[in-house]
């Protein structure tokens, strides 16, 4: 019984230690500069992120929005929120990134830390699929989508 055990064991670390580089992922110098873009969007604390990062004729969308918004919407509500609160901190985990030509589809995790001007802290998490073409060597926001995953919080 102890010696089926340990054969158990000893098979499955061998098993994790030589699969664990099939799992991990290595990110090329594009899917790289693509989520460069992304942090961005996420870490600026002003609303020039949207005129900068996206192109002239994206379209945005969230579960908060009833219809997806233009550059200019974007950009107002994006100077709204910076008046109504704070970002703490942020994390992203992409999930994957898919490059064909100069289009390129992100798709990740977001987890934001903020606080609203009453001092009320929340943490939300967000599941997002973004699309950026290269122009002029640059990535560009061309749309996304993203939901907040459901809260534990009352």
């Amino acid at each position: 019984m102890l010696a089926s055990l340990r054969y158990a064991v000893l098979s499955a670390a061998t098993l994790c230690l030589l699969t664990a580089p099939l799992v991990a992922q290595t990110w090329s110098p594009d899917q790289q500069a693509v989520m460069a873009v992304v942090d961005a969007t996420w870490t600026e604390n002003d609303a020039t992120w949207v005129t900068r990062l996206t192109h002239p004729e994206m379209l945005g969308w969230s579960d908060s929005s009833p219809i997806p918004r233009d550059q200019a919407t974007t950009g107002r509500w994006s100077d709204h929120g910076l008046e109504s609160s704070s970002g703490l901190m942020h994390s992203l985990a992409p999930v994957g990134i898919a490059i064909r030509g100069n289009t390129a589809v992100a798709h990740y995790y977001a987890s934001v830390s903020a606080e609203d001007s009453d001092g009320k802290r929340e943490t939300t998490t967000s599941r997002c699929t973004d699309t950026l073409i290269r122009e002029g060597g640059e990535w560009l926001y061309l749309g996304w989508f993203c939901y907040d995953e459901p809260s534990d919080e009352g």
